[in-house]
């Protein structure tokens, strides 16, 4: 009974690493289904395959959080990291989902360049986590997401501007216009994730 009173060291910047890199890979399948397309229905089911395994060092993370007398950082830190990451490969997940509950039989330029960009901001953001327990450059990744994050919200516009500007079927219209603000909505979560993780870094120096 006395051992679970006793400071505990548990992996957390290692597990946090292990989601990042796992939320990278759903990152890269995404955009790799825009370019096979054709294979979309495989590419949705592994994307989903990474959603359940990011959900299992999610619930081993918190679970640990319950049971740990020490914490390398604040426990609400560690928690609002798991919960964005989470929320991440979830956007991520929802848009392949979106892709075959949508019938999108085609890929329009655009959503090929957000999906890219967002498959882009994952792997900035693995690379933070990455470096989260020595603290390293982490802030560098962070601007560059919310670079990023600029460019995807002027293609984003651009395209929603060009889709009602130019495309004649309703029903066109309003599948592409929530693809399009799934992908942009996806990218922020990006960015929110990177300004908590620089924050987190600042306040755990």
């Amino acid at each position: 009974m006395l051992s679970f009173f006793l400071p505990r060291s548990e992996p957390y910047f290692a597990h946090l690493a292990e989601m990042a890199g796992k939320v990278q890979m759903g990152g890269e399948l995404f955009q790799e289904m825009f370019v096979d397309f054709k294979n979309r229905e495989s590419y949705s089911e592994r994307i989903k395959e990474i959603e359940v395994e990011c959900d299992r060092i999610a619930d081993r993370i918190l679970e640990n959080l319950n049971t740990t007398f020490i914490t390398p950082i604040d426990r609400e830190d560690i928690h609002m990291l798991v919960t964005e990451l989470d929320d991440v490969i979830d956007f991520i997940n929802g848009l392949a989902r979106k892709m075959e509950i949508y019938g999108v039989k085609k890929i329009r330029p655009e959503a090929a360049r957000l999906s890219a960009i967002l498959a882009r901001c994952t792997a900035e953001l693995a690379g933070a986590f990455a470096l989260l327990e020595k603290k390293q450059d982490i802030a560098g990744h962070a601007r560059t997401v919310d670079r990023l994050e600029k460019e995807a919200d002027q293609i984003y516009q651009d395209a929603v501007r060009q889709l009602f500007k130019k495309e004649k079927d309703p029903i066109e219209v309003v599948r592409w216009n929530a693809i399009f603000e799934a992908l942009e909505d996806s990218v922020d979560r990006c960015k929110d994730l990177g300004g908590t993780l620089t924050s987190v870094v600042v306040k755990n120096k």
